[in-house]
């Protein structure tokens, strides 16, 4: 209709009408691009606070394991400081139980957790990391995987590396019965013998070179840890979350 109207109208040299039509044809798409723009906003800051709820949850997961990981790592890295040092010492300790034996054999085990969140990956690889209006969380993310490529790439080199002891000692690390502890979870009671251990320069070689593996893995899970609370305490600020921790 408004193409035969200014069809018309230039025929008949009607300048004003010409004018008129082309403002009215030129207002049209001006107000349906911005219809659309504003439609397709709207959807992706839908998608942007799925994202980030999504984030949220994954995040306090993550950092409920990776706060165990680290207390079973410090716990672990405390007692092989005190084999190392006694051993260093030519002392035994009588307190030098199945807790310390274990220790030293899962020092050839314990590895940086990558703590992975899918909703990340997910985000990364559809390249939709733009979808993001805060530049900060845009930053924590790239940050966050790139951390987990690094601590990956560290992981595979160490496990090259790594002094298995219980297979190196078997003599000196005896595995013992599987005993369980609780539904669905057991624990392995190894003997290790503690005197012969002292007096083997090679093992305790090797057993200072998985304790320094551990110091490391424990320093880069505290370094996770914090990481993930100040991702999901920024994770707080942008979907205005307060904890009752926090608040009372």
């Amino acid at each position: 209709m408004i193409i035969h109207r200014l069809a018309s109208a230039i025929r008949h040299q009607k300048w004003s009408q010409i004018i008129t039509e082309i403002l009215i044809v030129v207002i049209g798409i001006f107000l349906g691009l911005q219809v659309t723009n504003w439609a397709e906003d709207q959807a992706l800051r839908g998608q942007e606070q799925i994202y980030l709820n999504q984030l949220h949850e994954e995040m306090t997961d993550a950092m409920t394991i990776g706060q165990r990981r680290l207390l079973t790592s410090t716990r672990a890295n405390n007692r092989l400081l005190e084999i190392n040092t006694y051993f260093a010492q030519g002392v035994i300790q009588e307190n030098f139980n199945n807790e310390y034996c274990n220790a030293i054999r899962g020092s050839s085990f314990m590895f940086n957790p990558t703590l992975p969140l899918t909703t990340l990956t997910e985000i990364v690889s559809s390249g939709q990391l733009a979808i993001f209006q805060d530049q900060k969380i845009r930053s924590m993310i790239s940050n966050y995987m790139f951390r987990l490529e690094l601590i990956a790439s560290n992981n595979d080199r160490r496990r090259a590396n790594v002094e298995n002891l219980s297979v190196m000692y078997p003599e000196l690390i005896k595995r013992g019965a599987l005993i369980t502890t609780a539904p669905n979870r057991t624990l392995q009671r190894d003997q290790c013998d503690f005197s012969a251990m002292m007096k083997h320069q090679g093992f305790k070689n090797a057993l200072n070179s998985n304790a320094l593996r551990v110091d490391g893995t424990t320093g880069s899970l505290q370094q996770a840890v914090k990481t993930l609370q100040e991702f999901h305490a920024h994770l707080d600020i942008l979907l205005n979350i307060s904890h009752p921790e926090e608040s009372s």
